[in-house]
């Protein structure tokens, strides 16, 4: 990514272009840099698509977890804490998270539907089983594994090829 910034046009960073969260600290970390990116006025904001539900599931339901991450981030850019005066949810960090659900999604994680309905989730559907009907732009002519446009989110206007 360019440093120069180039008029109000916000930039994305995908955290991973395959892998995903292997620990809640890992999990944390990138939350950190995240909000501290937003701190320090960067026009960046951060995406990561995950089947690593269960680690989500534990940073996000702890808030003596989540108040340290923010904490880090106001102490990497050395501003001063604000008192928090409600629970911290992912919306206070500058990070979208993308549920990946594939064919076996729900039988190797049961506890993912749970969680991607708690916390609102975006879905990035890649299943050979979907022949159209996308829950994302409508379309019924292709395949959402076809589409992309899911695998692009939040950058909305944008589709790209797996590799």
């Amino acid at each position: 990514l360019s440093r120069k910034h180039k008029g109000t046009r916000q930039r994305y960073v995908r955290i991973h272009a395959s892998g995903d969260f292997y620990s809640k600290e890992y999990m944390g970390k990138w939350l950190t840099i995240a909000l501290a990116s937003k701190l320090k006025g960067l026009d960046f904001i951060f995406s990561a698509y995950t089947k690593s539900f269960s680690i989500l599931e534990d940073l996000l339901s702890n808030q003596e977890k989540l108040k340290k991450v923010y904490e880090d981030a106001y102490n990497l850019v050395k501003i001063d804490i604000p008192v928090l005066s409600k629970k911290l949810s992912i919306e206070d960090f500058n990070i979208h998270f993308i549920a990946s659900v594939m064919d076996d999604t729900y039988i190797m994680y049961p506890s993912a539907q749970r969680i991607i309905k708690k916390y609102d989730l975006p879905i990035y559907n890649v299943t050979s089983q979907n022949n159209g009907n996308c829950v994302k732009c409508g379309d019924t002519k292709m395949p959402c594994v076809s589409c992309m446009k899911c695998y692009t989110y939040p950058m909305q206007d944008i589709v790209t090829k797996l590799r």
